[in-house]
């Protein structure tokens, strides 16, 4: 990030340095930065696709998915055989929670690239929305049977494993996808959750704090933390998050976890 705003220190007009530092921030989790760096390149180039999808990633990062569906769809339209442009709108309705817009987006990059491993796995996890653990099981598989050392193909295989109270199969899978990429939050909330299933509470609590730390755009992290929290008997902390939850509109939080949390 330093050598990419010297560079522009030099050219303040020099895209290319623009698009690496933006690419530098998304790994650094500077989501802001990164969508001021996003907006300054379409300010000169609006019609440069990978403007419109560092801009859209960006806001998905800071959930601001309506703006991130509008930037993937001027993606789209500027590119519209590019299979990732529709995996990344279709991912944006997948976290709006409109399942039909998300799979006819990543069904139509398959018919673009049938063996789309990412398409693939982003069915998977529509299916797990829908209750169609089977399906999704299938789908992380076939998805790793293309890219086998895939950390996050592992995690979401891991994740079906769980809500199939599949426990040791899940936690050799997310462990293992920990080992091969330690930075990726998603693993650290699925290995939270796990020990929520084997009742280490303590435990529990510690991961998935780490993963909201690691990454607040984690989806459903704050309902998982709470959870902890609440069995930790930390009802006070657990109740904020229940109230992010319902802020980051996770659709988790029930009535009778609103009422425990009322004054």
């Amino acid at each position: 990030i330093d050598h990419f705003s010297k560079a522009i220190a030099c050219d303040r007009n020099f895209l290319p340095a623009y698009f690496n530092r933006a690419n530098a921030y998304y790994d650094s989790k500077e989501y802001y930065s990164m969508l001021q760096d996003s907006e300054y390149i379409l300010s000169l180039k609006p019609d440069t696709v990978v403007g419109h999808v560092l801009h859209g990633l960006a806001q998905t990062k800071l959930r601001q998915y309506e703006a991130a569906n509008l930037a993937f769809t001027k993606a789209i339209a500027i590119e519209p055989s590019q299979a990732e442009h529709w995996i990344n709108r279709g991912t944006t309705y997948y976290y709006q929670k409109n399942w039909e817009a998300s799979s006819a987006d990543i069904r139509h990059a398959l018919q673009l690239h049938p063996n789309q491993a990412n398409a693939i796995n982003a069915l998977g996890l529509l299916d797990i929305e829908l209750g169609k653990l089977d399906s999704a099981e299938f789908r992380f598989k076939r998805a790793l049977e293309i890219q086998s050392r895939e950390p996050y193909f592992m995690n979401n295989l891991g994740f079906t494993f769980l809500l199939q109270g599949k426990n040791s199969e899940a936690e050799k899978l997310i462990n293992e996808s920990i080992l091969i990429d330690p930075d990726n939050a998603w693993a650290y909330r699925n290995k939270g959750i796990y020990y929520l299933a084997i009742a280490d509470f303590a435990s529990a609590e510690r991961l998935l704090s780490q993963a909201l730390k690691m990454d607040a755009s984690v989806d459903r992290i704050h309902f998982y933390l709470a959870q902890a929290m609440l069995k930790n008997g930390k009802r006070r902390e657990a109740c904020e998050q229940f109230l992010k939850s319902n802020t980051f509109n996770e659709g988790m939080v029930t009535t009778e976890l609103t009422a425990l949390c009322l004054p």
